[in-house]
């Protein structure tokens, strides 16, 4: 995804926001069903993906949106890759109280809600039909990460800092759109039904079940250091250095604590 202060990105609203954007939504009429990273106002990059958010309100609207990058540190916007958004999507759409209680699900979420943005792939009901057979443990890790690859929908951004969005267009939807949207999203749902039935045969035995990956975070074989290395590295240095180090520069400090770094302890090894 191209990052700059003139790309326009899209938000369909069931309702149309009313007053400020709020990362909770309470000026939209929305489900409470969790989101995939968390409270955040959703954007997306095709339009067509974000009117399909809507079409079965009676009152939809669109929104193009520009993100002023110039105002967000590059630090503070984080790009999930492919095991990234699974644990992140499993954490903050989890009701499984035992699994939601672990530390790991409250690593991962505290480690999301930093950032001022957060981008990964779009995945609606037609994915969510993958993640659906992942739940019942018909589906394995290396499956859902395939279908994500090959459902492709685009990507969304999740901003948790709405002061660095503005709306630049808003139109309400109109119902010779709505049916063209609805006919297209129907062939894609067809094409998506026949990916996850072809993937689920190659993956019977990759890969890890929902049941396995849970027993393995709850029993600690699974870190979040693994999942964000990045994050959690400089995060462990800085709590781990000597006095005199931990005012050093980030680079400084990951060079002169490194050795520290890789004898913390071993990780166990686990396919994910």
């Amino acid at each position: 995804m191209l990052f700059n202060d003139d790309t326009i990105f899209y938000h369909g609203s069931k309702g149309g926001i009313i007053g400020d954007i709020s990362v909770k939504s309470p000026n939209e009429s929305r489900t409470k069903s969790p989101a995939d990273f968390g409270d955040a106002f959703y954007i997306g990059e095709y339009v067509d993906q974000a009117k399909g958010m809507c079409t079965d309100h009676p009152d939809p609207w669109l929104y193009d949106v520009r993100i002023l990058f110039s105002k967000v540190p590059s630090n503070k916007i984080l790009v999930l890759n492919d095991v990234q958004w699974l644990f992140t999507v499993l954490a903050f759409r989890s009701t499984d109280p035992k699994f939601k209680s672990t530390e790991f699900v409250k690593d991962v979420i505290a480690c999301v809600n930093e950032y001022s943005l957060v981008v990964g792939p779009i995945a609606d009901d037609k994915m969510f039909k993958a993640i659906f057979k992942f739940n019942r443990n018909e589906f394995t890790t290396e499956g859902l990460k395939e279908c994500l690859q090959c459902i492709k929908y685009g990507n969304q951004i999740a901003v948790k800092d709405t002061s660095v969005i503005e709306i630049v267009n808003s139109r309400k939807i109109a119902e010779s759109e709505i049916i063209e949207i609805r006919s297209n999203l129907e062939k894609i749902r067809l094409k998506a039904e026949e990916v996850i039935t072809s993937v689920h045969q190659r993956h019977l035995r990759d890969g890890l079940y929902k049941s396995e990956l849970e027993e393995k975070i709850i029993n600690g074989e699974i870190t979040v250091d693994r999942i964000f290395p990045d994050k959690f590295k400089l995060q462990w240095c800085r709590n781990n250095a000597p006095e005199s180090l931990k005012d050093l520069p980030n680079n400084e400090l990951l060079q002169l604590m490194d050795s520290a770094w890789k004898h913390r302890g071993t990780q166990l090894k686990v396919p994910i």
